[in-house]
């Protein structure tokens, strides 16, 4: 029937099936409980016995619709959409949606929703993998979402996908299409203060190309929040990788915060930063060396470094409180972005960039300079650049060194025993200096800023700023 067949609850409860529900082979079917309240209709499989997995509920035609059901316990899928050879191919598909549309699916056998076959999938607002308050773990035993070999435009978006014991997001072979992966919880509960890590991988794509993965937080998961494989043209943008909407708890993945191992994904850029904490790894470059192209994110306590695999990092040259300069072996075009690094709460992460604090470009003869207002001394820098669809791995961290001016405090000759004194200052408050005079042979001769002449000579000064 192409007209819309509209299923509805009168009442609340829960519904033990004892086999599983014949497939929607109808054009325009929906199922929908949200006039009951919140998840107050459960379709509940565990009394259903027998040989084969039974699934909560299967889709095999266009224009069908699930909304505002629990489904739980059973031994297949939670929902499954499938092709069936008599009718035509699965679209127009809507699971869950705003308020009491909303599905909780979990502690199923399978994954929460499966597919492999089918376009124009729409799936919001469910929690996938936790209990209906999503404070803890009801995983299903599969991943929360599955979709295989699906066409046309495939929106998943602000769902909770927590808890489960494979991926939260896994998908395969997508390559027409839109796919659009946009504010979800994964590994963290929808108020993004509670861990919830699916065992596997937080978003695990094999084979997508024009993926937009942007504005989700991705955290506490048994291997990458991001695990990208054979896939390119992939944007990831927006997204909180490790940490909380503040940045400052460790919720990181086990893994890599973002793995590729295929070229042109573009992570950040256009000020859409992401924030990528307290991972094993920022971000791991495994296959080309243009698999990722990484520019303005905020990197920050990965246990390992910030970004692994790219080109050979920048040179620092000097750091000073008004310019950071360098060199890059190899490079004669590109953008240069230099960092602060903060490791606050993490001293032993390697060094790597937090705060963008200005970009310049690689001259032909690949030095760089990036004139930065505002530099403090002893803050702590570092670079990376790109280049064509190159990322390279961050420069060591070197501190910032004010600018010294010292000179003796009376200009003309000294004779032997005379004192004299030499008059320091930095163009920064509250740097220390340390002064050292060396003999014509480069002889330690005295330390300090006040020395008395030994006699007639040649003497040097070295001048040090706060270890600069």
């Amino acid at each position: 029937d192409p007209t819309l067949d509209n299923i509805v609850f009168s009442v609340s409860g829960t519904i033990n099936l004892l086999s599983e529900l014949p497939a929607l082979t109808d054009d325009g079917v929906s199922i929908d409980a949200s006039s009951q309240g919140l998840f107050q209709v459960v379709l509940d499989g565990s009394a259903i016995t027998g040989g084969a997995s039974a699934n909560g509920i299967v889709l095999e035609s266009t224009n069908q619709a699930v909304y505002g059901l629990s489904i739980i316990n059973f031994t297949g899928n939670g929902i499954l959409i499938r092709l069936n050879p008599i009718f035509s191919s699965p679209n127009n598909i809507n699971i869950g949606g705003n308020g009491n549309q909303a599905n909780h699916i979990a502690s199923n056998g399978g994954s929460g929703i499966s597919s492999d076959a089918g376009s124009n999938f729409t799936i919001q607002g469910n929690l996938i993998g936790t209990d209906i308050n999503a404070t803890s773990a009801q995983g299903n035993s599969g991943d929360g979402i599955f979709l295989d070999q699906i066409d046309g435009n495939i929106d998943i978006v602000n769902n909770t996908l927590s808890g489960n014991v494979g991926n939260g997001i896994h998908i395969n072979n997508i390559s027409a299409g839109v796919l659009d992966i946009n504010t979800n919880f994964i590994g963290i509960n929808n108020l993004g203060n509670t861990a919830i890590g699916n065992n596997q991988n937080g978003i695990r794509c094999l084979s997508v190309f024009n993926a937009q993965i942007r504005n989700n937080i991705i955290t506490t998961n048994g291997i990458d929040g991001i695990a990208l494989s054979s896939s390119s043209d992939n944007v990831i943008r927006n997204n909180v990788i490790g940490t909380d909407f503040g940045a400052t708890v460790n919720l990181g993945n086990n893994g890599t915060g973002i793995n590729s191992d295929t070229g042109s994904n573009q992570v950040g850029g256009l000020g859409s930063e992401n924030t990528i904490a307290f991972n094993g790894i920022g971000a791991n470059i495994t296959g080309a060396a243009d698999a990722l192209t990484i520019a303005e994110n905020s990197f920050f306590c990965n246990i390992n470094g910030g970004i692994q695999g790219g080109r050979i990092e920048p040179t620092i040259s000097t750091a000073t409180n008004t310019s950071v300069t360098g060199t890059i072996s190899g490079a004669t075009s590109g953008t240069v972005y230099v960092y602060a690094n903060d490791d606050t709460g993490c001293a032993n992460a390697p060094c790597q960039g937090k705060n963008l604090l200005g970009t310049t470009s690689i001259g032909s003869d690949g030095t760089w300079s990036a004139a930065i207002s505002g530099l403090v001394a002893g803050q702590s820098v570092t670079a990376m650049y790109v280049t064509s669809l190159e990322s390279s791995n961050f420069a060591p961290c070197v501190p910032v060194c004010p600018t010294i001016n010292a000179e003796a405090d009376t200009l003309g000759n000294y004779c032997e025993g005379d004192t004299y004194t030499l008059l320091g200052s930095t163009s920064s408050t509250g740097t220390n200096i340390t002064y050292t005079w060396l003999d014509a042979s480069n002889g330690f001769f005295a330390n300090g800023q006040t020395v008395v002449a030994s006699g007639a000579g040649v003497y040097f000064l070295v001048v040090d700023v706060d270890g600069c």
